[in-house]
């Protein structure tokens, strides 16, 4: 039996060296040819510099031909066995499963609402909808709309998700000024919150928000500075958009005498009023109804046509709700000045008077008529 001549294996007789190491062998042939490649580009460098005087043959012996010597076979070697690696697939991480799983879950609740709903667009309608809260869902628990009941803390835990939006600003205010829900902070904590919230929205022109810091700097309400010249730039900047604004600036100009900032004399702030009166009527304003019809009937030259129109717009304004126009009309009824007595009228609008009001002198003179009317 022939042996591998390397390293003693049994062979069989055609065969002059192991599988093992012919494999070795092949291996390693590229090595020797780098060292061959190396040495020959040494020589041709140092007979070239040989033949042009620049090198001694006695370099041979010095230590700087063999650290030149390895330094080039260590470059030859790295530029010999630079091999490119193929490009591996990055494995999955946590970051792709979540996001399968996120997909998956909204596959699911797309096919759980056409299930339920047997309407697919619709189900994808609502689902986008819900996942985004809106001043209208806040305004369905505020005001106790679409089957919502009324909750003010419902409507002040979504309003405190909404960043950026006047509207949302003007009813946090809203909340917080009025005392509406428990926040957890002190009465005064919440007023300077509200403050914060009512400037912010007047800083973004939302009319509401600058109807109500025009009526508090008129009252002096919430610490407000009461200061009517402010209060009537605020009036004038939203009576386009808020018509009640105008009902505010014919009430200055109607008591201008209350307030010390006016000082143009009674005609002149008498017919502004009335012009601003006029305003809201054309907007539709009950304030301003109410105000019209009070002049139409005290203080018309005119009273056929004036006490007909006055009467009419008293009524309306008393059925959106306005105190003043109910308890006139009650009074009108409850005398006959204008249109004979009717106690039946008279009645039907004190009593709505006593719902509308807790002032006791205006309660008290009701329940006076109402006694008379008994008698």
């Amino acid at each position: 039996m022939k042996k591998c001549v390397y390293c003693g294996t049994e062979l069989e007789d055609f065969q002059k060296v192991c599988p093992r190491c012919k494999e070795y062998q092949e291996d390693h042939k590229s090595t020797a040819d780098m060292y061959k490649d190396a040495y020959d580009e040494f020589y041709r460098d140092f007979y070239a510099k040989m033949e042009k005087g620049e090198q001694s043959c006695n370099a041979f012996e010095t230590e700087d031909y063999h650290e030149v010597h390895e330094k080039k076979r260590k470059k030859h070697k790295k530029r010999v066995h630079k091999k490119k690696r193929p490009k591996q697939s990055k494995p999955k991480g946590c970051g792709t499963r979540i996001a399968l799983v996120v997909v998956l879950i909204w596959i699911l609740q797309f096919a759980f609402i056409f299930l339920k709903n047997k309407d697919f667009v619709g189900g994808i309608k609502e689902l986008f909808e819900d996942s985004k809260v809106t001043v209208e869902q806040a305004m369905d628990y505020y005001y106790g709309t679409n089957n919502k009941e009324q909750s003010f803390q419902k409507a002040y835990e979504i309003l405190k998700e909404i960043k950026n939006d006047p509207k949302a600003d003007y009813y946090m205010a809203d909340i917080l000024l009025y005392n509406r829900v428990i926040t957890g902070e002190s009465r005064a904590n919440n007023i300077a919150e509200g403050k914060r919230f009512l400037k912010k929205a007047v800083s973004e022109n939302d009319s509401q928000a600058l109807l109500y810091l025009g009526y508090f700097h008129m009252n002096g309400d919430f610490n407000f500075k009461k200061d009517i010249k402010k209060s009537i730039q605020y009036f004038e900047r939203c009576a386009d958009r808020a018509p009640k604004a105008y009902f505010y600036l014919g009430y200055i100009y109607d008591n201008y005498d209350k307030y010390n900032e006016l000082k143009k004399g009674k005609k002149f702030y008498k017919d502004l009023a009335f012009k601003n009166y006029e305003m809201g009527w054309a907007e539709d304003e009950p304030n301003c109804k109410s105000r019209i019809a009070y002049k139409f009937i005290y203080e018309s030259k005119n009273k056929g046509t004036d006490y007909a129109t006055g009467l009419q717009l008293f009524e309306e304004s008393a059925d959106a709700g306005v105190l003043f126009s109910m308890y006139h009309l009650g009074y009108i009824y409850y005398k006959g000045e204008v249109t004979g007595k009717d106690y039946e009228k008279a009645r039907k609008y004190f009593k709505k008077v006593k719902l509308y009001t807790s002032d006791k002198e205006t309660i008290r003179l009701v329940d006076k008529y109402l006694k008379d009317m008994e008698k």
